[in-house]
């Protein structure tokens, strides 16, 4: 690199949150791709004194949370998806707009669902990787609007609390949270999609926090005889 004079091009991935420093620079020029990586809530459906087990319930979470406001959040760096599976060259989803829609933002259905699921017995405990703090926040306090859910936000500061984090998901240890907010991204380049799911629904998935989807296990030779 120049260390006097001259010119020289640095790629670097940019959080969302000096995103809007860079983009004003002199110096710098941002510039946005469609990244595979899908911002999502994993969801323990065996908590104690919640009805997570119940589909009303989780569908209750997702219709009261506003997505455009967090878009806005992170300074409109994001988009609302319908799945795990964001909509880059790499995915079909994009081919299909109107084939899967987000949940849109619908309280007063989230707050039937959540009491028809049997409401909570105790307050929601949100954990959330330190990048996404703020979103935490947002999310916690539109639950709390929509379905008159108190929550409890916890925020896991440096690699250790990650590390740490990730170590009790894979080995399955009774979990200090009911809803683990993370960003998850594709390692692969050709199978986006397989590698997302499995992340959440696989019997390997490391943020697997319900019952192994036995559809996602099938083997290929059963997907090719139907």
């Amino acid at each position: 690199m120049c260390d006097t004079v001259g010119e020289v091009d640095v790629v670097s991935e940019v959080p969302h949150a000096p995103a809007e420093r860079v983009r004003r620079s002199r110096h710098a020029r941002l510039v946005t791709v469609d990244a595979v990586r899908a911002l999502a809530g994993a969801i323990d459906r065996g908590a104690q004194g919640l009805p997570l087990n119940d589909v009303r319930a989780r569908r209750a979470l997702n219709l009261a949370v506003d997505r455009d406001a967090l878009v806005d959040l992170l300074g409109g760096h994001a988009r609302p998806l319908s799945g795990l599976t964001p909509p880059t060259l790499l995915t079909v989803l994009h081919r299909a707009p109107g084939r899967l829609r987000p949940y849109p933002h619908d309280p007063a259905e989230a707050a039937r669902l959540w009491q028809a699921a049997g409401g909570a017995d105790r307050p929601l405990r949100l954990t959330a990787l330190a990048a996404w703090e703020a979103v935490a926040h947002t999310v916690a306090a539109q639950w709390h609007t929509a379905l008159g859910l108190a929550v409890e936000v916890t925020v896991l500061r440096g690699a250790e609390a990650e590390r740490e984090a990730r170590r009790r998901q894979a080995v399955k240890e009774p979990r200090d949270w009911d809803v683990l907010l993370l960003e998850q991204g594709s390692q692969s380049v050709d199978v986006p999609p397989l590698e997302l799911h499995r992340a959440f629904v696989g019997r390997s998935g490391e943020f697997r926090a319900g019952p192994v989807d036995p559809v996602f296990e099938r083997p290929p030779t059963a997907w090719r005889r139907r």
